[in-house]
C-alpha cells in the first residue's frame, strides 16, 4: 500500500506540472484564462482548454463554455480569451493537456488499487480479536 500511495503522490505532483505547462502555453498564446476563471482545472477552465485544443478560436464561443455561477458577462469573459494562435504554443497546450489526462487516469488506477488493498485488510471482527501466543515462548 505504501508504494501505491507514493506513486499516487508522484503522479499528483506530475499532474500539477502539466497544469503549469498548460498555463504557460495559454500565456504564450495571450489567452488569459487565469483572469477569467480562478481554477484552470475546474469545469469552466478545462472546458475552455479542451475547446482550444479541439480547434475552437472564437472568443465568444469559448466564453459560452463558462459555468452558471460566473460573474462576468460573456462579452467581458470573451475579452480574456482573445489570443494569437501560434501553432507551436497550441502544440504545447495540446501535449500538456494529453499528459494531464494521462496522469489523471494513472492516479485513478492507483486509487482503485489502494481501495482494493484496503478492502483486503482483516475485517473489523478480526482486528479486535486477541492475538494468538507466539509458538516460541522465548520470543513471545
Amino acid at each position: 500500500m505504501r508504494a501505491l500511495y507514493r506513486q499516487a503522490g508522484n503522479l499528483t505532483r506530475e499532474r500539477t506540472r502539466f497544469v503549469q505547462r498548460m498555463q504557460q502555453a495559454l500565456d504564450q498564446l495571450n489567452v488569459q484564462v487565469h483572469r477569467a476563471v480562478t481554477d484552470l482545472t475546474g469545469k469552466t477552465g478545462m472546458a475552455i482548454v479542451r475547446a482550444i485544443a479541439g480547434g475552437e478560436r472564437d472568443p465568444l464561443k469559448l466564453a459560452e463554455l463558462r459555468s452558471n455561477p460566473c460573474r462576468r458577462s460573456p462579452e467581458q469573459f470573451a475579452e480574456y480569451l482573445k489570443g494569437n494562435w501560434r501553432d507551436e504554443h497550441l502544440f504545447n497546450l495540446e501535449s500538456a493537456l494529453a499528459m494531464y489526462d494521462a496522469a489523471q487516469e494513472w492516479i485513478a488506477a492507483c486509487e482503485a488499487r489502494l481501495l482494493e488493498a484496503v478492502g483486503s485488510l482483516p475485517p473489523a471482527e478480526r482486528r479486535e480479536a486477541e492475538l494468538p501466543e507466539h509458538p516460541n515462548p522465548a520470543k513471545g
